[in-house]
C-alpha cells in the first residue's frame, strides 16, 4: 500500500511530500530498530500479545493470520488470528508498518471521510474474558489529523453490550504519531475498569473528509483479570434415584484450564442431553423445563459464574446413563450420570390376568385375577408392597363373590385367591 492509500484523497504534491516523509521516517525507525537489537532494549510496560497473558498492556505485534483464520470466513465480517491465538481481529487489517510496527491498521478502509471499524475478540482458549482498562491509538501523520468521533462498544461472551464508551460526535480529538490512550482522550484522563469483556468494537471518523480510516493505528490494549477459556465441564445430581417425572436438580460446573470454576462463563448456553429412554406411555421427561425428544435434545441453560443448576425429569423407571455436552467449552462432554428412577404414585391399574370361569357353578375360578399398579407414565410400581386393592361384583346378579376380596400388592402386582 502506498501513502495515498493510507491518507485517502490528497493532491499530487502532498502525496510526494508524504511519501518522502514516510521513507525518512522508515529509515529513522530502522536505525532505532537496529540500535534496539544491538543493545537488547526491551519495553517495560507493553507485552507482545503473542507471548503472555498477565494483567498489562499488549501491543498487536506478532504473526497476523490470513483472513478467516480466526473464524467467520474471508469477508470483512470475518476474523484473523493474532500471535499465539489469544485474540482474533477483524479481517483486512495489517501490522508491521513503520513507524508503528506493532500496531494494527486497515488496508481496506481507504476511502476518505468514511467511518472506520475494528473488532477485537478474545480467541476463546487462552483468553475468554478480561477487564477492559484502556486502548492506545495513534495516527499515521504526526500533525494535522484529528478525529471527529471515536466509540468503543464492549460485549460479554454472549454478545450482549456491557458498556459503550464514546466521545460523541462533532468533536476535535487531536492525535499524533505518538500513542494516546482512550481514557486520556475521552474520559478526563482516567482509565476504565469494565469487567467480563469478551470482545470490543472500535469505530472512528476523521474530521478531514479527505483522510481515510486506514490512517488510524491501533497500538495497544490494557487489560486485567484475564480468565482462561472454559476447559472442562462436570455434572452431578441431587439424587441418583429420583422419582419418575419429578425434578432432579443437576449441577453443571465449567472449569478453566487451571482447574478452577470459570467465573467468566455466564449467560445462556446450549446443553445437549443424551442417554435417556422412553416410558411406557411414550414420554421421556424434561430438562430445564423443556420436554425431551427422542434420542437427544439440545436445550438452552443459563450459567452464572460457571455454574448452572437445571432440573432433569426422567419418566421411565429403568437405569439410564445420562450425558451432557455444554457448548462453548473446550472439552464439552461432562462425566455421565447413572440414574435409576423409581415409580411415582399409583395412577392406574390394569387387569393383567383375567379370570377363567369355574368348572361348575359355585366352584373356584379356574384362573384367579391379578391387577398391576402403574404410575402416571405407565411404569409398574415394582417397589409397591403396601397398596391394597379390593375386588367386588360389577353387575347386580344373584351370584355371590367369595374368597379373599382384598389383597396387598407385591412388587406392584395384586393377585387374588
Amino acid at each position: 500500500m502506498n501513502t495515498s492509500e493510507r491518507l485517502g484523497v490528497i493532491s499530487g504534491s502532498a502525496e510526494r511530500k508524504s511519501e518522502h516523509l514516510r521513507w525518512i521516517t522508515r529509515g529513522f525507525f530502522l536505525l532505532l530498530l537496529a540500535l534496539s537489537i544491538s543493545f537488547q532494549i526491551v519495553p517495560q510496560t507493553a507485552y507482545a500479545a503473542s507471548t503472555i497473558t498477565p494483567d498489562g498492556t499488549y501491543n498487536f505485534g506478532g504473526t497476523l493470520g490470513i483472513d478467516g483464520s480466526g473464524g467467520g470466513g474471508t469477508t470483512a465480517a470475518g476474523f484473523a488470528t493474532l500471535g499465539d491465538n489469544k485474540f482474533v481481529v477483524s479481517n483486512r487489517f495489517m501490522n508491521g508498518d513503520l513507524p508503528s510496527p506493532t500496531a494494527l491498521w486497515s488496508n481496506d478502509q481507504v476511502v476518505g471521510g468514511a467511518i472506520g471499524s475494528l473488532t477485537i475478540k478474545a480467541a476463546g482458549t487462552k483468553v475468554q474474558t478480561f477487564t477492559f482498562n484502556n486502548l492506545g491509538i495513534s495516527t499515521y501523520e504526526n500533525v494535522g489529523q484529528s478525529l471527529e468521533s471515536i466509540t468503543v462498544v464492549l460485549y460479554d461472551i454472549g454478545g450482549s453490550v456491557i458498556s459503550t464508551l464514546t466521545s460523541g460526535t462533532g468533536k476535535v480529538i487531536n492525535l499524533s504519531n505518538s500513542v494516546s490512550q482512550l481514557g486520556t482522550l475521552i474520559n478526563s484522563g482516567a482509565a476504565y475498569n469494565i469487567n467480563n469483556v469478551a470482545s470490543l468494537k472500535l469505530t472512528w471518523h476523521y474530521n478531514n473528509i479527505t483522510v481515510a480510516p486506514s490512517n488510524l493505528n491501533i497500538e495497544n490494549i490494557t487489560i486485567s483479570n484475564v480468565k482462561a477459556a472454559a476447559w472442562t465441564a462436570s455434572a452431578s445430581a441431587a439424587t441418583l434415584t429420583p422419582v419418575a417425572g419429578v425434578d432432579d436438580a443437576v449441577t453443571l460446573t465449567v472449569k478453566n484450564s487451571s482447574g478452577s470454576t470459570d467465573t467468566g462463563f455466564s449467560g445462556a448456553r446450549n446443553v445437549t442431553v443424551t442417554g435417556y429412554a422412553g416410558a411406557p406411555d411414550g414420554s421421556y421427561g424434561s430438562f430445564n423445563g423443556t420436554t425431551l425428544s427422542a434420542s437427544t435434545s439440545t436445550i438452552s441453560v443459563n450459567f452464572t459464574n460457571g455454574v448452572a443448576v437445571p432440573n432433569l425429569k426422567l419418566n421411565k423407571v429403568a437405569s439410564q446413563t445420562i450425558g451432557f455436552s455444554v457448548a462453548g467449552v473446550d472439552t464439552p462432554a461432562t462425566n455421565t450420570l447413572s440414574l435409576t428412577p423409581t415409580a411415582g404414585s399409583a395412577a392406574s391399574m390394569a387387569l393383567t390376568t383375567d379370570i377363567i370361569a369355574p368348572a361348575s357353578n359355585g366352584g373356584t375360578f379356574a384362573q384367579q385375577p391379578a391387577v398391576t399398579l402403574r404410575d402416571a407414565y405407565g411404569n409398574v410400581r415394582v417397589n409397591d408392597t403396601t397398596t391394597s386393592v379390593t375386588v367386588s361384583r360389577k353387575d347386580a346378579g344373584t351370584w355371590m363373590l367369595t374368597g379373599t376380596a382384598t389383597k396387598t400388592a407385591s412388587a406392584g402386582v395384586v393377585t387374588f385367591t
